[in-house]
């Protein structure tokens, strides 16, 4: 689960696909994925905000932004900012609340049974 400095974390709505589509490449940007894996999970798992320890006091928030591709329409991005609003730029957080977040998200999806999808075949 990448952390870009500039873009949120890249997650493909539910609503307009289904799981294995991340592994396409149109949702690639045309890159063959079979080696990644694939997290599956409702929006609520999101944690909605995490605070730093480190003295500054700042909270980051993650609200989900439709961010459209040109051949992947279910694109979206887990976005960042103090202020939890997709319309401002996106914040990168620190080390520690990124870590924070990737366990949190891991532990509500280990919750649940793994999916496994067949690997996406270059030729095709």
């Amino acid at each position: 689960m990448q952390f870009e400095d500039q873009s949120g974390i890249s997650v493909n709505r539910s609503k307009y696909s289904e799981a294995q589509d991340v592994l396409e490449p149109d949702c690639c940007d045309g890159h063959v994925r079979a080696e990644c894996v694939v997290l599956e999970f409702p929006t609520a798992d999101v944690p909605p905000e995490l605070r730093t320890e480190d003295g500054t006091n700042r909270t980051f928030r993650f609200p989900l932004k439709h961010v459209p591709q040109d051949t992947c329409y279910a694109h979206s991005e887990i976005w960042c900012n103090q202020e939890g609003d997709i319309e401002l730029p996106y914040e990168s957080p620190p080390k520690r609340v990124r870590d924070i977040f990737r366990a949190k998200l891991a532990a509500r999806v280990a919750e649940r049974d793994p999916r496994e999808f067949q690997p996406v075949n270059a030729a095709e």
